[in-house]
């Protein structure tokens, strides 16, 4: 009986001690958002194209925060991923005086990221409507990025940023790693899935094991990735001491958003 005691504290102790690491790491990944404008330049002065810029900034990092809440996203530079949104002609118009395409275009920049660049219409090409004050434009340029363009192209893209760069391989209640977020908090479904890289100390050299994970297990208000294979799990991480394996990184690789994070925008 006491050694049944003495296990089933330990293990609380293990547990505690791998939720405590995994908040230590519990701040979302931050994504600076930059807006350029490239186009109808001319019709406005330094200060207005300031204020342009500005707040079609502060508009896209707060729709992010609504349709891609698994990053944290600012206005302000110095963090390691950047989204550039730029306004900028594309296409020749066939017209005289139209400018032609005009487009934003996407561009995400950081470690390791090769994503292509994301493009969504502003105004088609051949277009000669008039070219409204700050404000208006301010709203068109809100109104042109549709909920379908967050959802299916610049969703998509953000995936190609870490969620993490932290987590704790547990072995019980169920093999699997212990994530630094709460589900609600990064509103990640149950259906969501993960790819997650390790560094591996072996006797001569090093390994760098990824495996995918099922982000369906929670514990203790922490999400608890299931590997999706557990004999490769055991292969390339579970048979090693836990002094020898780290988590070097987690990503989204299918996002699916839970229903109440949801209800601001059709999924």
């Amino acid at each position: 009986m006491a050694r049944v005691v003495c296990f089933g504290l330990v293990f609380l102790a293990l547990v505690f001690l791998a939720l405590a690491a995994a908040s230590e790491g519990a701040s979302k990944t931050p994504v600076t958002v930059k807006f350029v404008l490239k186009a109808y330049d001319g019709q406005f002065d330094a200060g207005e194209i300031d204020t342009i810029e500005k707040r079609a900034a502060e508009q896209i990092v707060a729709r992010l925060g609504e349709h891609a809440r698994f990053l944290d996203y600012t206005t302000q530079s110095g963090s390691p991923f950047t989204l550039t949104a730029t306004l900028r002609p594309r296409l020749v118009a066939e017209r005289t005086g139209a400018p032609g395409e005009v487009v934003f275009q996407f561009k995400l920049e950081g470690p390791r990221v090769q994503a292509n660049v994301e493009f969504v219409v502003f105004r088609p090409a051949n277009d000669t409507g008039s070219i409204p004050g700050v404000p208006e434009f301010v709203k068109e340029i809100e109104v042109k990025l549709s909920e379908q363009a967050y959802r299916d192209q610049l969703r998509p893209l953000l995936l190609r940023v870490p969620i993490a760069k932290t987590g704790t391989l547990v072995n019980s209640p169920a093999a699997g790693w212990l994530l630094p977020y709460g589900r609600v908090e990064i509103c990640l479904d149950p259906d969501s899935q993960l790819g997650i890289e390790h560094t591996v100390n072996v006797s001569g050299g090093v390994l760098r094991p990824k495996l995918l994970a099922h982000a369906d297990g929670d514990l203790q208000g922490h999400i608890l990735g299931r590997p999706v294979s557990p004999l490769e799990f055991q292969q390339q991480v579970g048979r090693f001491a836990s002094s020898q394996v780290s988590v070097d990184a987690v990503w989204v690789t299918d996002y699916r958003d839970l229903v109440p994070c949801s209800e601001a925008f059709q999924k």
